[in-house]
């Protein structure tokens, strides 16, 4: 019974798992011109979509790339044409890129010019130019060394993620894949968090029997391309898809090109799904000489904004409304627009807030109604981007000021206040007066048995706010002097 229930709590885990780490690009073929340069080249680059502390047990990632060998019953897990990354160490933040890869660090291979090797830009976490320092999380020397979860070494090629070509082999333009686990085990049947595949033909990554057993890469249970929850296997059913840059701009016309895979999309953590999906850029980091820069790569792949948060309150002292709400992400925001109705839910603009921009740090926003309806007062956000696009957020708040239009009517002069009031019963009760600071300048108890109230206060011009609190309520209305 203990191991069943251990099942059960597992199974719940995977199918309410979102995907904290999202492949956003990857660079197959650094540039070269011997094929005994230096191969530590080849990196892929991630983004994280929520903080992450890496560490051990629960707190580790896997990252696996499969390489065109074909799928064999270990899946993500055979020894050969395969090749891993533990992610067990350092921090991220949510949106933030972050790269696994070979040692070297550099944005796009390396060349020979005069029997000298010249390598491409530095993107280590030293680089001699701030701006192309990219934040690494796992790196080792995959030519040499065995893949940390699972994989052997791929000293025969020095290939981590294979080169690409079209049609020059049997195995080339077979699709590959990078897939994202969570956690230190990685077996046929573990299921990964995010998956990508790349080629020019499914062949033979596509789930199969092999010698008799049953082999395929598992799927996620969701993203933009695969959806894992019946056919959970790459090839079956609709998991079809293959990011494929045959005549697409710059060519591919072969390896060792310095061409960077890159990933576009938009992901909403909150969702665990992608608002824009995934689409394939080729940018080239050599372009005749001219090395790429960080900035070239870490481009397009967006959280959108995300309010964590909204709420109103009625200040009872200035008879004004508070909005309050948050912002755990935002990208390219430039506003938001508040609206106000009534009980007809009819929503008229009454103000906005200028956003932040792009961030991924919380933010704060507040707005004062400073003259709100009587009774209930209804409020949504519109947020709206530079480009002019808008999303309403579907939160919409409710706060009851205890105004009402009909209630209480108040008229002062040099030596008094009156108070005219009806539909208001019999009654003990208080009244107050405040400034719009909320300093009470009056207060008195009175008798509610007529329909006004004379108040022995002298007022200098300005905007005053008087409470009166009965057993029957509590009304509050501006006026002035």
């Amino acid at each position: 019974m203990k191991k069943l229930i251990t099942i059960l709590a597992l199974s719940i885990f995977v199918l309410n798992a979102h995907s904290q780490i999202i492949i956003t690009g990857f660079m197959p073929s650094p540039k070269r011109t011997s094929a005994n340069l230096e191969r530590n080249y080849e990196y892929i680059q991630l983004m994280a979509t929520q903080d992450i502390t890496f560490g051990t047990g629960a707190n580790s990632y896997t990252v696996v790339i499969c390489r065109n060998g074909g799928v064999q019953a270990e899946g993500w897990a055979r020894a050969d044409q395969v090749h891993s990354f533990a992610l067990t160490s350092g921090t991220v933040q949510k949106g933030e890129y972050f790269y696994i890869g070979g040692t070297e660090k550099i944005i796009a291979g390396a060349v020979t010019v005069s029997g000298n090797t010249v390598k491409s830009t530095d993107i280590s976490e030293t680089a001699p130019i701030q701006a192309n320092r990219a934040k690494w999380i796992s790196v080792h020397d995959y030519v040499a060394q065995a893949g940390d979860v699972v994989g052997n070494t791929i000293a025969s090629t020095g290939d981590m993620i294979q080169g690409w070509t079209t049609g020059t082999s049997s195995n080339n333009d077979n699709a590959d894949g990078i897939a994202v686990f969570a956690g230190a085990t990685v077996t046929a049947t573990t299921v990964p968090i995010d998956v990508v595949f790349y080629g020019s033909k499914i062949g033979s990554a596509a789930a199969r029997t092999v010698s008799g057993n049953f082999a395929g890469y598992r799927l996620p249970v969701k993203n933009d391309y695969y959806d894992g929850t019946t056919d959970q296997y790459y090839g079956q059913g609709a998991n079809t898809f293959f990011f494929n840059p045959t005549g697409m701009t710059p060519t591919v016309n072969g390896v060792d090109n310095g061409i960077f895979f890159k990933l576009e999309g938009e992901y909403d953590p909150s969702a665990n799904t992608w608002t824009s999906p995934r689409t394939l850029k080729l940018i080239d980091l050599y372009n005749n000489g001219n090395w790429g820069v960080l900035a070239d790569i870490e481009q397009n792949v967006t959280l959108p904004v995300t309010i964590s948060s909204f709420t109103a309150a009625y200040q009872k002292q200035t008879g004004e409304i508070q909005l309050e709400w948050k912002t755990a992400s935002e990208h390219n925001n430039a506003r938001f627009d508040i609206y106000r109705a009534s009980a007809n839910k009819d929503f008229k603009l009454i103000g906005n807030k200028t956003g932040s921009g792009t961030t991924n740090v919380e933010t704060s926003y507040s707005f004062t109604d400073r003259n709100p309806l009587a009774g209930t007062n209804y409020y949504k956000l519109v947020q709206v981007d530079a480009d002019g696009k808008s999303a309403e957020y579907e939160k919409i708040v409710a706060v009851k000021t205890g105004l009402s239009s009909n209630a209480i009517v108040v008229n002062s002069s040099d030596q008094n206040v009156t108070v005219f009031y009806k539909d208001i019963a019999d009654t003990k009760g208080s009244v107050e007066i405040a400034d719009v600071l909320g300093r009470k300048l009056f207060k008195q108890t009175v008798l509610i048995d007529g329909n006004s109230l004379n108040l022995p206060i002298s007022l200098q011009k300005g905007i005053y706010v008087l409470s009166l609190n009965t057993e029957a309520g509590h009304y509050t209305v501006k006026f002035s002097r």
